[in-house]
């Protein structure tokens, strides 16, 4: 826990000193909005700091097989449901 003082409190002076706020906006809960979901959600595969793809490319190309595999699988239902779980416990 001794670790994490001085870094958080570099962040909360930075912070403090170029947004004269303790967290900056962009951390802070009340600025997600449902009508915003299509764009945060680009946001959040393609952007330049934070995207998705940007960072793990082979994240698309496991997707594209998976779903290539899924049209040729028997039990097409079995294999989404095995799917789902595993995404949800990652």
């Amino acid at each position: 826990m001794r670790s994490l003082v001085l870094p958080g409190r570099t962040v909360g002076i930075y912070s403090w000193h170029n947004f004269g706020l303790l967290l900056p906006y962009y951390f802070r809960a009340n600025r997600l909005h449902f009508g915003q979901y299509w764009e945060a959600f680009a946001g959040n595969l393609i952007s330049p700091s934070r995207g998705l793809l940007i960072f793990v490319p082979r994240a698309l190309f496991c997707w594209l097989s998976s779903v290539e595999i899924l049209e040729r699988i028997t039990f097409q239902r079995l294999a989404v449901l095995t799917l789902v779980i595993a995404v949800a416990t990652f």
